[in-house]
């Protein structure tokens, strides 16, 4: 259902991005209408990573943003998907460190149970 959306609301699409999930669902939506975009940018989408270590790395993140810690998780992710060039682009940090804020402690600790 969410493909469907968004195949359904956009049109000449130059790139699709997806991040997390939103990169599993990129892959969905590209393997199914392969010319929906030209190209495409998938990151930290680690289908099939259901051992032990990936568990409990999801579990104490959600402990951590449970004691408050999202703010300094932001920055740490942020710092784990750019590269070094792109550390040194304010704007682009600000960007991404805002994208877990937005979705909130409650939209992140549902994103880590699902992972």
């Amino acid at each position: 259902k969410m493909a469907d959306v968004v195949v359904n609301s956009f049109n000449q699409v130059e790139c699709i991005v997806g991040i997390s999930m939103g990169g599993l669902l990129a892959q969905y939506i590209l393997i199914n209408n392969p010319t929906f975009a030209a190209k495409a940018i998938i990151m930290g989408s680690h289908a099939h990573s259901l051992d032990i270590d990936s568990k409990n790395f999801y579990l104490n993140l959600i402990q951590e943003v449970q004691q408050g810690k999202l703010l300094e998780l932001c920055q740490l992710y942020t710092e784990a998907v750019t590269s070094d060039i792109s550390q040194q682009n304010p704007q682009l940090k600000a960007h991404i460190m805002k994208m877990p804020l937005m979705v909130g402690e409650a939209g992140c600790m549902n994103h880590h149970k699902a992972c």
